[in-house]
């Protein structure tokens, strides 16, 4: 399975030559748009989400001044009706028969219009104050809500500045690293390839090229010959002494 990772050491890199690519292409006239990382867009969504709560705010803001609006309209409607204590009335009857009143026409219209009006505008007074009230608690729980979101993004923002100081210390890290591993690679091959002629040469296997991985592990075999070759004639110059020693010693019991 081929892989963009196969190609490079670390998320960075890869992060890095897409810019690159995005600002060159860019460059030349093309209109493209970037990707962005999993942290930017849980960042976007959460903005997303505040400014979708600041327009249900607006909304159920809105809809409070159309039920003001309404309750204004009722109370004006109410205030024009005439009173019944104000409709002028006049008392027939005496002794003999029951008392009445006497009205005119328009002025019993109105009562009968007051009448069937009055439980009606109760009601609806009654159920858009209610309407009010649920409104304005559900427009304070969005304010918290949006609140706490707008919380949320400073923490992510400031929480994504820190991860980007983070990532930069470890990019210069990783550098300084390949640097350093550049710097050493040949004396740790030259080691490698000095382990392997010694393992070689306890098992008595001839030293074949194919045995060593490039020049510096050879190098290294190489030098555990010349140290091998060198502890040899070592041993060898120690047994001529102890030999000479001993002749000298035998030579001198016999006098």
């Amino acid at each position: 399975k081929l892989s963009a990772y196969s190609f490079f050491k670390n998320k960075s890199e890869l992060h890095d030559l897409q810019d690159k690519i995005y600002e060159h292409v860019k460059e030349k006239g093309f209109d493209i748009e970037r990707g962005v990382s999993s942290d930017r867009k849980h960042l976007s969504t959460q903005r997303f989400k505040a400014v979708t709560l600041q327009q249900e705010i607006e909304k159920l803001e809105q809809e409070k001044k159309e039920i003001d609006s309404r309750l204004h309209d009722l109370k004006l409607s109410l205030d024009k009706a005439k009173s019944v204590d104000e409709i002028p009335v006049k008392e027939k009857g005496g002794f003999i028969r029951s008392k009445t009143v006497e009205i005119a026409l328009e002025d019993f219209e109105s009562i009968k219009v007051l009448a069937k009006s009055s439980e009606t505008l109760r009601e609806e007074n009654k159920h858009l104050k209610n309407e009010k009230v649920k409104d304005e608690y559900e427009k304070d729980n969005l304010y918290k809500e949006q609140r706490f979101l707008e919380r949320k993004v400073t923490d992510l923002k400031r929480e994504n500045e820190g991860l980007k100081g983070e990532n930069d210390f470890l990019k210069k890290t990783l550098e300084r690293v390949k640097d350093l591993y550049k710097e050493k690679l040949p004396e740790l091959a030259g080691m490698i390839g000095y382990v392997k002629a010694s393992i070689l040469d306890k098992m008595n296997r001839k030293f074949l090229k194919r045995h060593f991985a490039g020049d510096d592990e050879v190098s290294g075999a190489q030098k555990f010959l010349n140290h091998k070759q060198e502890h040899e004639e070592q041993q060898k110059r120690l047994k001529q002494v102890r030999r000479s020693q001993q002749k000298n010693r035998d030579q001198g019991l016999e006098r």
